[in-house]
């Protein structure tokens, strides 16, 4: 009961975090130091695998233009994602490397864990997808919407027990990225979904209400 409470907390906080609007303050950061902060907070659930930990920074900058605190969530998340995959004794690799002319960055996060289908890949950044028992399925829809509030993309290089590499491009110019104003909530608890609703409202969306996947997806494209 306790571990039940705990993971619907945490997927509401979760939630809360896709939902609501990304803020961004852009700034000079180096490139080193904000890997190995990202790294240093995932130290001891590293250990506790003993997992080994390898970065290549083969970017001729040293710093960038970024959100510090936002690419700090998208490391962390892509860190766990990693980790849960990966038996102790597993290898955890950070790649940064310029991309094109204009030296846009990209940062790659790759391990030797179980890897993924094609089924799962095609699946894998879309809100509630888990292959956990206890994960929520935001992490790595929060990932991609973070990714793309800064300018970037994301994609997944993975085959069934081949490991995974997230190789995720950061832009260096700026690009306005349109603010949603429609929220879906899928929920079949009428309580939860009442208060998801009038949390969200709050933020300004139009919130949208299914009790199940089925009449989610109607209800996001009629007739489809």
């Amino acid at each position: 009961m306790v571990q039940e409470v705990e993971r619907i907390n945490r997927s509401v906080t979760q939630l809360l975090e896709f939902a609501k609007p990304v803020a961004v303050d852009k700034k000079e950061v180096e490139i080193r130091e904000m890997i190995s902060h990202s790294l240093k907070l995932m130290a001891h659930d590293l250990e506790k695998k003993s997992i080994a930990v390898h970065t290549d920074i083969q970017s001729v900058r040293s710093t960038c233009y970024t959100d510090p605190d936002r690419m700090n969530q998208i490391l962390l998340n892509l860190y766990m994602n990693s980790l849960a995959a990966m038996a102790e004794g597993g290898r955890l690799t950070v790649t940064v490397k310029d991309l094109g002319p204009e030296q846009d960055l990209e940062i790659q996060v790759t391990d030797d864990g179980c890897g993924m289908d094609e089924q799962v890949l095609s699946e894998i950044f879309d809100p509630y997808f888990t292959t956990r028992p206890d994960g929520t399925g935001l992490g790595l829809s929060i990932v991609h919407r973070l990714v793309e509030t800064l300018g970037g993309d994301i994609r997944v290089e993975s085959g069934k027990g081949q490991g995974t590499t997230f190789l995720s491009g950061c832009s260096l110019r700026q690009r306005k990225i349109p603010m949603r104003h429609k929220i879906l909530v899928v929920e079949d608890d009428p309580a939860h979904a009442r208060m998801l609703k009038t949390l969200i409202s709050d933020w300004g969306y139009e919130v949208m209400l299914a009790d199940d996947g089925d009449t989610g997806v109607e209800q996001v494209n009629p007739g489809g």
